[in-house]
């Protein structure tokens, strides 16, 4: 009995009651069975109380339903805003039933009836001081992994890189603590480096080895060590340290680091990416073309030898480049959108929409887009919301391709009228059959590009179709005349609606590449009954 009384002493309980009598009973009842307790005779009493420095080895209040001036349910309301650990057992009389309900929804763990059975009530007490404990408990390790997350944020510098002029990033980790960072450097040649980083699981270990990566880069980085050093060097710890059978490591999973490092060098207008394991950064230069990478390569901790891919390409005509996370790729995914509007709408929307377009998230999720220029005007450039490519022999699954292309240019642009896209759509269905039929002969080995560009600043639309064939003479058509002499439609309808219904339309390479600008800042434009003077091919 003693050991019991001694670790029940330990446990305080808050009796909240009006009734002198009733209230000086449960507090002397408790007091016998080795609890220590403290009375309140109103809720403003006991407001005081938990207010107090005392307060902070409450575990449980105990309170009477029916008082004067402020009844339980006030007491309940003020505690779920001042601790919401702490439990609460509610006390009724017969007449308070009705109020049973309201008790539980503003957060009472339980309720007993009055006069109090004290086993009952002993037993509702040792329930509630346990939640609380396990509540104060969560708080304290979530309160550790703010601390943790708040570290890792300074030493990666994700919340510093939004004042980088030429950088807009999102940043949403699964838990408070991610295993996803980016790090922007001004090495001493002149060059910058982006280092873009997803550790495998979304634990504090991943956290852990985020932070250890980063300092070791940092490190490294002030030393004037080449990145495929750091990198090399990085693999071997895992390979040789980390990722190992012997008995320390027990319990504890193998981990993996996916990091695309991309070397910028003004001095000569090139990039230089390495990759191991990160989706393909994608590279849109000043004109809106966009050069998507085809291979990701194998993170880092998998092999003994690397398994990176790399490439060097120029970035004299400008442009950014675009980061995502793997995690970005499932959601778009999820949602049935091209991985390019969901990175839009992030990089473009508040704090409020992002949260919504996060809501299904499964995974840690990071978008970056670097300014080559380092000018945060460029933002007014050209977005990509689509970009795919297509086999020649698609034909048949237009209908399909269709149906996705609006799906993803409604989410992009949810404000555009939907009429003004319909019409986009029916240009780009005909643009992509004639690229799949007649540039690309129906080959599967031949392939059309299509891309959805979006001028913020000016709500302005271009599609972009280009395919690999060497194309072809299109028909001279008359625009105001869609049907044959026998009233049969003009097989060339298609290109009618290419050459009417845009703003703007741009051929070269005899057909091979199509270009058609939207002005979405109207309505539907009407069919001219002449036809728009074609743009001259080059």
């Amino acid at each position: 009995m003693a050991t019991t009384i001694t670790t029940r002493e330990r446990r305080h309980v808050l009796i909240v009651d009006d009734d002198n009598v009733c209230r000086a009973m449960l507090v002397r009842g408790l007091k016998k069975l080795g609890y220590r307790t403290t009375g309140a005779g109103s809720v403003k009493d006991a407001r005081e109380v938990l207010d107090s420095p005392a307060a902070e080895t409450i575990e449980c209040v105990v309170s009477d339903y029916r008082m004067p001036d402020e009844n339980g349910v006030d007491l309940l309301r003020w505690i779920s805003g001042f601790d919401p650990t702490l439990s609460t057992i509610m006390l009724t009389s017969e007449g308070d039933k009705g109020s049973v309900a309201e008790m539980l929804r503003e957060g009472a763990i339980d309720y007993l009836d009055k006069p109090v059975n004290f086993p009952e009530l002993t037993q509702s007490v040792e329930s509630a001081l346990s939640r609380t404990r396990k509540r104060r408990e969560l708080r304290e390790t979530v309160t550790a992994v703010d601390r943790i997350s708040e570290t890792i944020n300074q030493m990666i510098g994700i919340r510093q890189l939004s004042d980088l002029p030429q950088i807009e990033v999102c940043y949403r980790p699964m838990y408070q603590a991610g295993g996803d960072f980016v790090n922007y450097y001004n090495l001493p040649d002149g060059c910058q480096l982006v280092l873009f980083t997803d550790v495998s699981g979304h634990d504090l270990n991943a956290a852990y080895v985020s932070s250890f990566f980063q300092g070791m880069v940092r490190g490294m980085i002030e030393k004037q060590a080449p990145i495929s050093e750091i990198l090399d060097f990085f693999n071997t710890f895992l390979m040789n340290e980390w990722n190992t059978d012997d008995d320390s490591r027990a319990g504890q999973d193998y981990v993996s680091l996916a990091v695309c490092a991309a070397l910028v060098d003004p001095r000569d207008q090139t990039i230089t990416l390495t990759n191991f394991g990160c989706p393909p950064p994608v590279y849109v230069n000043a004109e809106g073309k966009v050069h998507g990478g085809t291979d990701c390569g194998s993170p880092l901790g998998w092999f003994h030898e690397q398994a990176g891919v790399s490439e060097r390409f120029s970035f004299a005509d400008g442009g950014y480049l675009f980061f995502w996370s793997d995690g970005l790729d499932d959601l778009a995914l999820h949602q049935g959108v091209s991985p390019y509007a969901l990175s839009f709408r992030l990089l473009h929307s508040d704090e409020s929409e992002r949260e919504q377009l996060l809501a299904a998230a499964k995974d840690d999720i990071l978008v970056l887009r670097l300014d080559l220029e380092q000018r945060r005007e460029a933002r007014a450039g050209p977005q990509p919301v689509l970009h795919e490519l297509c086999r020649g022999d698609q034909h048949s699954r237009i209908d399909d391709l269709q149906a996705e292309w609006q799906l993803t240019l409604g989410f992009a642009m949810p404000g555009i009228s939907s009429n003004r896209i319909f019409d986009a759509l029916l240009c780009t269905r005909e643009a992509m059959l004639n690229a799949m039929e007649h540039g690309c002969q129906g080959a599967e080995a031949q392939t059309c590009e299509l891309t959805v560009l979006y001028w913020p600043e000016e709500n302005r639309m271009q599609v972009r179709v280009e395919d690999s064939g060497e194309g072809f003479s299109m028909p001279e058509t008359d625009a105001s005349s869609p049907f044959q002499e026998n009233g049969q439609p003009d097989v060339h309808c298609g290109m009618i609606l290419m050459r009417e219904v845009p703003d703007r339309v741009e051929t070269a390479r005899k057909g091979s590449l199509v270009r058609m600008d939207f002005d979405l800042r109207g309505e539907i434009p009407e069919y001219r009954s002449q036809p728009k003077a074609p743009v001259a091919d080059n």
